[in-house]
């Protein structure tokens, strides 16, 4: 009896050991941080000795099987046995699965069967000439078994030194298409997606955390919901229990007559269940999209606190697709809470039960059909995940150019390339579509691939079920229990695959979120930064150098001290650096040596929002919002009277323009301002100016766009309004700047030249050779006096 004991013992413990072991240390070995990869030619050995394995223990699962005793339901031995070929087929199953095994998972369950399963050939009835032949075929063949153990072992320890070595063994997981030169070559947007995805395991999930605060609501009425979606979802979990038992206890009653109770039991559980299920899709609604709302805030102003070298770099179409992935990630919680672990207590619940009613064969099949169904659907998941980064990316490209044709779509008519920049999108979408049928493609072959191992499944457990039956082991309400558990069985199981696939999707659909909001802002206040003290508007480059993309210098060690009040212009050919110097006077960028200093102060030593308050812009592209010409003009002053608005437009020349318009000031203007000449566009941006008191004004080719009469009326009201205050300047169009104070020539991120009009003029240099292109060299009696006055003027 004792010996009979230890045998059982140890015969479940080398099932539950080398399961668990297997299982546990083969999740944490691919989520540690490398992999090391086996050898191929010790890859195939060892499939080919697990497949030998797997065979023999089926062989004795047979032996086994014949002598059972018919009117048990189930033969320990034979149990025993066949537990043991599905340990070694999920091996063989795992040795086929990626060329990079990890190999400790591998040699801690030789290792565990082979020990354990020695202690039961020790413990197993010894063979003597008495013993029947089935005893004796089965002992030969655990024999078997074990020698095939000791050769696995010995081929792992013979082979250990085959492993791949030193370099080229150990890469990232989740690195299936990267490599150094791959990432050189990408786009900084690809190569931000590759640096996440090739972090280990739990380095990847840990990315995602900055998504944790909008995954759980913080207001009391929404946390309520949340209750509210548990507690539903818990009783829906309890009601789809119990509605098989009612089944059971409708055909039992049957017996004894027509079971009302029974009956009405079963349709009050039934509509609880969908009662239930409203409930909890009620308060889903309500969560999730207050979740995702509070997620899409979150990006937005982590994308507006972002610094201009990320707005400069971006297509802004990308990012605000970009955003709009928020929903993919809250749908994470939604799907792992309340779909993913409900469905999970489903499988485990009819597990228990039909193991509990049909034996243990029975929970060998169930435990059979979770093995392959989990092999296919990660072997699938490997595959497709390429595939879906394809197909997310083919439709980015597809969304972007759509987004850049509609947008320029006046200039797309003047060159008349519509047509050239519809087979553009027309070969975006044909590279979407081919994508997408590739997705599809293989999702049927998995789906049919799947079915085809329930369908074997359920031949088998019918069988199973049919002789329990025809022995009077088991009754019609067993059958009926089964009919009922067996589908929510296979359907748990399809879930939690399709569930596995639909959150590797949407991890991957959210890499390019995660990706923008690790994006932190290169300008940023210092520690300790003091509110900026305005004097009157004193400016000093010292020693500025500043470059782009660190190599090519666009800005050397330029020097120069602007007065308060007094009027600066830069002017230069295009592409010298002049509009570079208002962006880094405003803090758009940090110098990479030297200093800026506003009234003595270092602009990066100040709070921006306090020095850039006392700022002005007229950008040389102004921006126009989609809304009403007051509200565009009022939008640097909200607070300011529709009065001070007119004044404003009057002194940029705008008024009595819109006035004309249909509806005046509330007249609606396109996006970007496309009712709207270019002029007006940048008369409406020196009409916000006006609305503001700075000390300091930034005027970029702000007349560039308008006619000369209207340009002499504007200067007029310029030079008034900027009487006091230090002005900048830039200007191709040299007229515009003859009454500056200094005009600093500048020529590849360097002072050049430097002086009042007249006095460059003598020099002789570029700007009288801008100047000479601008107005032309006439040799007229009147044209030189013309000049003459001018210089005198100037000077």
């Amino acid at each position: 009896m004792e010996s009979s004991f230890a045998l059982r013992t140890f015969q479940a413990l080398t099932v539950i050991a080398s399961a668990l072991f297997f299982t546990i240390a083969t999740i944490a070995t691919w989520c540690s941080r490398t992999q090391e990869a086996k050898a191929r030619d010790l890859r195939n050995v060892q499939f080919g000795l697990t497949c030998v394995e797997t065979l023999l223990c089926w062989a004795e699962a047979a032996v086994n099987l014949e002598k059972s005793d018919p009117h048990e339901i189930s033969d320990p031995d034979a149990v025993y046995a066949l537990f043991l070929s599905l340990i070694w087929l999920a091996v063989s199953l795992s040795l086929t699965a990626t060329p990079e095994i990890p190999p400790y998972p591998h040699l801690g369950t030789y290792a565990i069967l082979f020990v354990c399963q020695g202690m039961v050939l020790v413990l197993s009835p010894r063979l003597t000439p008495s013993r029947d032949e089935q005893l004796i075929t089965r002992s030969l063949l655990q024999q078997l078994q074990f020698t095939v153990e000791a050769c696995l072992l010995g081929s792992f320890l013979l082979g250990r030194k085959e492993i791949i070595g030193n370099t080229g063994e150990v890469r990232p997981l989740l690195s299936h298409e990267s490599t150094s030169d791959d990432i050189q070559e990408a786009d900084k947007e690809e190569a931000q997606r590759r640096r996440i995805r090739n972090r280990p395991f739990w380095e990847y999930l840990a990315s995602f955390k900055v998504f944790v605060p909008y995954m759980y609501p913080r207001s009391p009425k929404l946390r309520l919901y949340f209750g509210g979606m548990c507690i539903t979802s818990a009783l829906t979990r309890v009601v789809k229990i119990a509605l098989p038992l009612s089944q059971g206890m409708i055909v039992n009653g049957l017996r004894q007559g027509i079971p009302y109770k029974a009956i009405v039991l079963y349709a009050v559980l039934g509509w609880l269940s969908y009662v239930f299920q409203a409930i909890e899709g009620w308060f889903s609604g309500r969560v999730t999209t207050d979740l995702m709302l509070a997620l899409q805030r979150h990006c937005y102003d982590h994308i507006m606190g972002l610094s201009a070298d990320f707005h400069d770099s971006k297509t802004s179409s990308i990012t605000l697709k970009t955003t709009d992935r928020g929903k993919a990630v809250i749908d994470l919680l939604h799907d792992i809470v309340f779909q993913s672990l409900p469905t999970l207590i489903d499988l485990v619940s009819a597990v228990v039960t039909l193991t509990y009613l049909f034996g243990f064969y029975m929970g060998f099949m169930i435990a059979f059909t979770v093995v392959l169904f989990t092999w296919l659907a990660f072997k699938a998941l490997a595959e497709k995940r390429p595939i879906l980064r394809s197909c997310e990316d083919a439709y980015d490209a597809q969304y972007n150019q759509m987004c850049k044709s509609v947008s320029n779509w006046q200039m797309i008519s003047y060159f008349r390339a519509i047509p050239y920049e519809t087979q553009k999108y027309g070969e975006k979408v044909d590279i979407s579509r081919k994508q997408m049928f590739r997705w599809y493609s293989y999702e049927r072959l998995t789906w049919a691939l799947r079915h085809l191992v329930h369908s074997i499944s359920l031949v088998a457990v019918c069988i199973i079920v049919a002789l329990q039956i025809e022995r009077q082991q088991r009754g019609i309400a067993d059958l009926v229990a089964f009919f009922t558990y067996w589908p929510r069985l296979t359907r748990s199981l399809a879930i939690l695959i399709s569930e596995s696939s639909t959150v590797a999707g949407k991890l991957a659909s959210a890499e390019n979120l995660v990706a923008l909001l690790e994006e932190k802002p290169r300008i940023e206040d210092s520690e300790g930064a003091e509110d900026f003290k305005f004097k009157g508007g004193a400016v000093d480059f010292k020693e500025v150098c500043f470059s782009y993309d660190g190599t090519r210098q666009v800005v050397k060690s330029l020097t120069f001290h602007v007065e308060p009040g007094q009027t600066v212009a830069f002017v230069g050919e295009t592409g010298s650096g002049k509009s570079t110097l208002l962006k880094l006077l405003f803090r758009f960028y940090d110098v990479q040596s030297g200093s800026i200093l506003i009234d003595g102060q270092d602009i990066r030593a100040v709070r921006m929002d306090t020095f850039r308050e006392e700022i002005a812009v007229v950008p040389q592209n102004p921006p126009v919002f989609t809304g009403s010409v007051l509200g565009n003009v009022k939008y640097p002053g909200m607070d300011r009277t529709d009065e001070e608005v007119m004044d404003a437009c009057d002194r940029a020349a705008l008024h009595d323009k819109i006035m004309s318009l249909t509806h005046g000031y509330s007249q609606k203007v396109g996006e970007g301002g496309a009712t709207l000449s270019n002029g007006e566009v940048q008369r409406l941006a020196i009409a916000r100016v006006f609305l503001r008191d700075p000390g300091i004004v930034f005027l970029d080719e702000a007349t560039s766009s308008v006619d000369n009469i209207t340009e002499e009326k504007i200067k007029h009201s310029m030079r008034k309004f900027c009487q006091g205050r230090t002005t900048f300047i830039i200007a191709h169009r040299l007229s515009t700047v003859l009454d500056a104070d200094l005009i600093l020539v500048i020529q590849g991120g360097q002072i050049l030249e430097s002086g009042k009009h007249g006095d460059l003029l003598k020099l002789d240099g570029l700007y009288k050779k801008l100047w000479d292109s601008q107005v032309g060299i006439q040799s007229t009696p009147q044209r030189q006096e013309e000049d003459t006055i001018e210089e005198n003027a100037d000077a």
